[in-house]
């Protein structure tokens, strides 16, 4: 049965409406996000170009590309739009340029007619959903892999420049290494390390061209990977040393204590098969189906014995024969995007901490590896019913929360949202722009249900997702902001400070949380010296609070709090206020 796409002005529209829903309208949020954007500010305000800071704290964790573009658009748009919208604007700019990559491709890959059911499985990863709406280093990261992918594929081809292939693959190693670090550029060298060890012949051949392609990619590359880290070098070698050392290679290593430690391979291997979902299932499906087809392909014999000692030799190494097999007939192209999957698969294996973040450069991969079968439609009535049903339930949900939260706050129902949200004392007011985007999504949604016969399934599963996150993020999305963001609690400290509060004190405060505060009380935030410093160096003192493991104050503090706040729902975290004095000096 031939599947269709929806029509071109339709995906534009959907798609960028898809990644500006939870982009916009809303703070910041943990983990990563407020220290991201604490760094853009102080760029912003003309400070610490070449060493990013939180505040007033060095902080060399990634590399400032994010930073830097984001500095950028916000001082190029000044009175047009805040820092804020500024920043995740640019987010929204490189999830575009990912997505026109992604497309690259797929037309590589397998032709123009997987490129809109690969970006469709891509943007439908479960795992994928939440990072991708993001103002964080990963963004651009994934941009500069799928940009690295297709000059690698570019590469694999016959007939394409190598100067062509080389600056799209020198390109996107450089992007993403000022993004984030080394691993983009160690996932490159390592697959073509493992594409000369498992494809020499058809390497061979083209051996010359090869190299040019990587001459003009090293060459593309080197200035991306130069110009910050010898910056860094000059002004602040012991920055140099902790980025490179403890937050690139310790990270890989374990030494530094970077990160969480891995617990279990299986559990990672899990975690890989429940966020790839549903497209793990279709690349699965797809790899399957052709080294059957392989397989049962009748050998090309010269003879009748030749041919009895042909399916004797398959009998007794059928399993590899198979895979041999298919591993020599596939085209070039498929087999660059395999060997990526593999080298991000050993890196990350190799890695002593890992986080589900880190996945995010598999997902184009597999989006492209689904893509044929993503491409074909849900045959089965029963399927497309109970799908449709189980995600209009939640949809449904979704609407009935929203509607007791404007019109009823006291009968919110609880269930599975009282741990995290606010159930009490909480009202919603009516949005006219999020009830009407609330309301396109929905009928987009059922549109592509009725088209789900002839639509593929790569559109039918992403239209279920629009329906489940355009609801919540466009409807819910003040509910959700309440509890996450940090704009009422550092409103409500800023106004309980004096207006000519220079800086701020803190003990236990996190990256994310002095951002914040940079940004919404507007002074910088500085770090006391240990748990119980002996001097203060501002007016006043901010004391987080962890949930059962209250701080003492420092003896410098004067009587009781003058604030005390925490986020709504928020039962881990409180801050405490006090006003800092200068101690006698012991005769």
């Amino acid at each position: 049965m031939e599947s269709s796409n929806p029509p071109r002005w339709l995906v534009c529209a959907w798609i960028v409406a898809y990644l500006a829903i939870e982009l916009f309208g809303r703070d910041f949020w943990k983990p990563d996000e407020p220290y991201s954007f604490g760094m853009t500010l102080n760029m912003i305000l003309g400070q610490h170009w070449i060493v990013p800071h939180v505040g007033n704290t060095a902080f060399v964790e990634k590399p400032p590309l994010l930073y830097w573009t984001g500095a950028v658009a916000a001082l190029a748009f000044d009175g047009w739009a805040t820092p804020q919208v500024a920043v995740q604007g640019v987010t929204l700019g490189w999830m575009l340029l990912t997505l026109w990559g992604l497309s690259r491709c797929a037309t590589c890959y397998g032709g123009r007619r997987l490129a809109l059911p690969a970006i469709a499985a891509f943007l439908g990863i479960v795992g994928g959903i939440t990072h991708i709406h993001k103002t964080t280093a990963d963004v651009p990261q994934l941009t500069g892999a799928v940009f690295a992918l297709d000059g690698s594929m570019l590469a694999a081809r016959t007939g394409v420049s190598p100067i062509r292939a080389g600056l799209w693959l020198g390109t996107g190693g450089g992007i993403a290494f000022l993004a984030k670090g080394l691993m983009i550029p160690a996932t490159m060298a390592l697959a073509v390390v493992l594409l000369f060890l498992t494809r020499s012949k058809a390497m061979n051949r083209q051996r010359s061209r090869l190299w040019r392609v990587l001459v003009w990619a090293a060459g593309t590359c080197a200035p991306w990977v130069m110009i910050w880290p010898v910056l860094l070098w000059l002004e602040a070698p012991d920055q140099f040393h902790e980025w490179f050392w403890r937050d690139n290679v310790g990270r890989f290593t374990g030494h530094g204590n970077v990160g969480e430690l891995r617990a279990s391979y299986w559990r990672d291997a899990g975690v890989l098969f429940a966020l790839s979902m549903p497209v793990f299932a279709w690349m699965l499906g797809m790899v399957v189906r052709r080294v059957k087809r392989l397989a049962l392909r009748p050998p090309m014999c010269s003879s009748e014995r030749d041919a009895e000692s042909r399916y004797a030799h398959a009998r007794r190494y059928g399993c590899l024969v198979r895979i041999t097999k298919w591993w020599h007939a596939i085209s070039d192209a498929r087999c660059v995007v395999l060997i990526y999957v593999i080298s991000v698969t050993i890196l990350l294996l190799g890695a002593a901490s890992i986080r589900e973040l880190y996945l995010l450069p598999l997902y184009p991969a597999f989006a492209l590896i689904a893509a044929r079968l993503a491409s074909i439609p849900i045959r089965s009535a029963g399927k497309r019913l109970g799908l449709a049903v189980s995600i209009g339930v939640v949809g449904g949900y979704g609407w009935l929360q929203w509607g007791l939260l404007v019109w009823a706050p006291e009968h919110v129902l609880p269930w599975g949202v009282s741990a995290w949200l606010p159930v009490n004392d909480f009202s919603l007011p009516f949005q006219p722009f999020a009830f009407a985007v609330a309301i396109l999504v929905t009928g987009l949604w059922g549109w592509i249900l009725f088209r789900g016969r002839s639509m593929s399934r790569a559109w039918v599963w992403l239209a279920n997702v629009t329906l489940i996150w355009g609801i919540l993020h466009t409807l819910l999305l003040p509910w959700l902001d309440a509890a996450r963001g940090y704009r009422v609690t550092f409103v409500s400290l800023r106004e309980a400070l004096p207006s000519d509060v220079a800086c701020l004190d803190t003990i236990g405060v996190g990256e994310s949380e002095r951002a914040m505060l940079h940004y919404w009380v507007g002074v910088v935030p500085t770090i006391a010296n240990g748990a119980g410093p002996s001097e203060p160096t501002c007016s006043h003192l901010l004391i987080m609070d962890k949930h059962g493991r209250d701080r003492e104050a420092p003896p410098f503090v004067s009587g009781n709090p003058l604030w005390q706040g925490s986020r709504q729902a928020d039962r881990n975290e409180r801050f405490r206020l006090f006003e800092t004095v200068r101690l006698k000096p012991r005769l």
